[in-house]
């Protein structure tokens, strides 16, 4: 009889009741529709206080963007529409769902609301992508992925979670979950976390993670992270229980003809990526134990004898290092260790001769860091203005950025106050400098604070080089597209040799952060690998001593080092459009190519940028890589062959990741750098990929201030170039966006890529249109 009770009361708490009206929870509550904009619907739920007024939102810092003009509030349910840009939102009393809809009929997504527990159930029907990152999964549909902060599922593998509520599905929606903590106080605020769960209807309770103790443990966990088919075609938002009532929850609801329309409304609501210091595109080289000053030389001066491209050396704290041989004294220290730093200043000034930036790692910050701004504070140490002003010395003795480590347990909002003080502080002290931090961890709105973040602290292995590339693609829809990872991972493994160096160091080459990191750090140096052994064994295992001396490494990785240098002009282009548009420089096929089902299918490689399509080489000894090639004609990057789409099958040895180029495609290459403000005689040449008619508009500014915010500013460049197939002619021309024409005359020589007896049209553009047949 108590069962049968139990049920009744669930049962009736789904049935819109009158004289209850509209609950979530224990509690009545109000619904609220709000247009954010043409394709965009707010939806927020606000549970009523006992004077029957909506609690409020609370204050955070996620979104940028207002709320949105309100177009209808309910308290008593009943089937109603609106009208919302040109989506139209209906309400259905019984069951309670939502409706949203384009102009003719067509269902964006529909959800239902339990009022019992406040879930959100919402249709999936084709490919889910998002959710942040962390989890190996292309496709999200048929898993389980829990929010909470902390719960991070074989992170040597996957990499640290970095959880962000926002979903993209192929077939025409993408949402956003804000639901902030209902706490007053950010130094005491517990996020509401919750769960999507993926697995369809009647799911049942979360699955565990299988026990590597017991018996049948790898066919366990190969069946845990196997996704059912044929996939699930309903998803679930799950809030916290203790969060359920206690404070609104608000679902942004996109539209999109394209997927880049999603892309454009995440940015409206959680900001705009901020542009980076061109340094950052370039390589960068981590150190962990030192054996002294003299070894902090000897690697800066040991890459530009070897003239192995790099523009930043990144040194480790001494809490993580063997005995104190960090760069400071200890976790949380901002001071030098004089065993390794024993002349800071000379040092610093040294690097910088050299044409390095130096970054310093910086851990064991306050769990509680908060604030709006780093200029007004009060006494309070836990306010980013006065943690900031502990930064301060370094700062006058040319520390170029900061990586603050740790963190994966913080809040939201403290997680964004930490992004905000390494953003805002350095240009409190440096204000038309752009500054730059690496980090663990972030959330929604990372990107505008100049936060670039790695996949934390994995393992040397096969396994984890392959569930990097869908990791780093759905993070970079879906949380920032500043994702990098530790090349060769962090951790040693058995598995760890100069062929996963390699294969590793090439993948790090088409993605945002390029930077090698890990314990046993010497292996995690393009020239290491010759050297005999390491001069700090730091964890074990160590590769066989056959691998210590291979000579193989150090000129692939230097003709990959190279070829990311070559492709500055693209890949800082790249980087621009990202600011502008949010569509990040790794995008999925899917991204690019929405109508092509097989796409949307394919995590395991992708284009970077608009043209070059990246297929990392993910199997140990492998001699062949079959590669996916979306519709139109594509070129072999190595060896101009021409391809029609579908499926190939590349040859490759350990010099070789296949990367195709589209025809039509434009790409702008430059002499090789050692570092990217170096300067260079040759002209940027301009490869011309026949077969297609292509557009590119190159990019440029002066790299390190905040000029580019000003579209007068006379260091920003935007020159646009179209190719004419038919005609076989490249224009070229100012852009409109460039409102002061360039002072000095650029040169470009111009070779088309299905003649390989071509020279180069040699021209020079002094701000007025050129045409160029070829």
């Amino acid at each position: 009889m108590i069962r049968f009770r139990s049920l009744f009361w669930a049962a009736l708490s789904l049935i819109p009741l009158h004289a209850m009206a509209f609950q979530i929870g224990e509690q009545p509550a109000e619904l609220v529709i709000r247009q954010v904009s043409p394709r965009t619907v707010c939806i927020e739920i606000a549970p009523l206080d006992d004077r029957g007024q909506p609690l409020p939102m609370p204050l955070s810092s996620v979104l940028v963007a207002p709320k949105g003009t309100e177009t209808l509030r309910v308290r008593d349910l009943a089937d109603q529409q609106v009208q919302c840009g040109d989506l139209t939102v209906s309400i259905t009393a019984t069951p309670f769902t939502v409706s949203v809809r384009r102009a003719g009929g067509k269902l964006v997504q529909q959800l239902a609301i339990t009022a019992r527990d406040g879930s959100i159930t919402f249709q999936t029907p084709a490919p889910v992508f998002g959710l942040g990152g962390g989890r190996q999964q292309f496709d999200r549909r048929g898993f389980y992925y829990n929010f909470a902060n902390g719960q991070n599922l074989l992170v040597a593998t996957h990499g640290a979670t970095v959880p962000v509520p926002f979903l993209i599905g192929a077939d025409g929606w993408a949402m956003f979950i804000h639901n902030p903590s209902p706490e007053t106080d950010p130094r005491q605020a517990v996020e509401p976390w919750g769960a999507f769960d993926l697995r369809g209807e009647d799911a049942g309770a979360p699955p565990k993670l299988p026990n590597p103790r017991d018996p049948g443990y790898a066919a366990a966990l190969k069946n845990f992270l196997t996704p059912p088919d044929p996939r699930p075609t309903i998803g679930r938002y799950v809030p916290q229980a203790a969060s359920v009532g206690a404070a609104p929850i608000q679902i942004y609801l996109t539209a999109w003809d394209q997927p880049s329309n999603a892309m454009e409304e995440f940015v409206r609501l959680t900001g705009q990526a901020v542009m980076p210091p061109k340094w950052v595109m370039g390589y960068m080289q981590s150190h962990r134990s030192l054996g002294g000053p003299d070894e902090v030389m000897q690697v800066a001066d040991t890459l530009r004898d070897h003239q192995l491209p790099c523009d930043a050396l990144i040194y480790l704290g001494t809490g993580y290092t063997i005995g104190a041989t960090g760069w400071n004294l200890g976790h949380g220290s901002l001071e030098f260790n004089p065993r390794i730093f024993d002349k800071p200043q000379a040092m610093i000034d040294r690097l910088h001769l050299l044409n390095y930036k130096v970054i310093l790692h910086k851990n064991a910050a306050p769990f509680a860091l908060y604030g709006a701004s780093v200029r007004d504070a009060g006494d309070d140490p836990l306010h980013i203005a006065n943690y900031w002003a502990t930064h301060l010395p370094l700062m006058k003795m040319g520390v170029d950025a900061w990586w603050p480590d740790d963190g994966d347990d913080l809040p939201i909002e403290n997680r964004l106050a930490r992004l905000r003080l390494y953003y805002e502080g350095p240009l409190k002290d440096r204000p038309n400098e752009r500054p730059w931090s690496l980090n663990r961890n972030g959330y929604a709105g990372a990107a505008r604070y100049g936060a670039w973040i790695w996949s934390g602290d994995v393992i040397g292995r096969w396994e984890t080089l392959a569930a990097h590339v869908p990791v780093g693609l759905n993070f970079s829809m879906s949380v920032s597209p500043w994702w990098g990872t530790d090349i060769g991972g962090f951790f040693p493994s058995p598995e760890y040799t100069g062929e996963l160096y390699t294969r590793w160091f090439q993948f790090a080459a088409f993605t945002p952060s390029f930077r090698s990191h890990g314990v046993n750090w010497h292996l995690h140096t393009p020239f290491g690998w010759n050297s005999g052994g390491v001069k700090i064994e730091e964890s074990r295992p160590l590769p066989p001593d056959s691998e210590l001396r291979n000579a193989q490494v150090e000129p692939i990785c230097k003709q990959y080092l190279e070829l990311r240098y070559r492709l500055l002009p693209y890949n800082y282009t790249t980087a621009r459009q990202a600011c502008d548009t949010g569509v990040p420089p790794m995008r999925a096929l899917w991204l690019v190519y929405p109508q092509d089902e097989q796409a949307t299918k394919i995590g395991d490689e992708y284009l970077w940028g608009d043209s070059i399509l990246v297929a990392p080489v993910v199997e140990k000894g492998a001699t062949t890589r079959k590669v996916y090639l979306p519709p139109g004609q594509w070129y072999d990057w190595w060896t101009g062959e021409k391809s029609a789409a579908g499926w190939v099958t590349r040859t490759v040895d350990l010099a070789t990741m296949p990367l195709y180029v589209k025809a039509g495609a434009i790409i702008p290459l430059d002499p090789v750098r050692q570092y990217t403000s170096e300067p260079v005689t040759e002209p940027t040449r301009i490869e011309i990929y026949p077969g297609a008619d292509g557009d590119f508009t190159l990019y440029d500014d002066d790299g390190h201030t905040l000029g580019y915010r000003d579209p007068t500013d006379a260091s920003t460049i935007w020159i646009k170039m179209h190719w004419d197939d038919a005609a076989r002619k490249l224009t070229i021309e100012p852009d409109a966006r460039m409102k002061a024409m360039p002072t000095a005359a650029r040169t470009f020589d111009i070779v088309i890529k299905d003649r390989k007896d071509a020279r180069p049209l040699r021209v020079e553009f002094k701000g007025s249109k050129i045409e160029a047949g070829l």
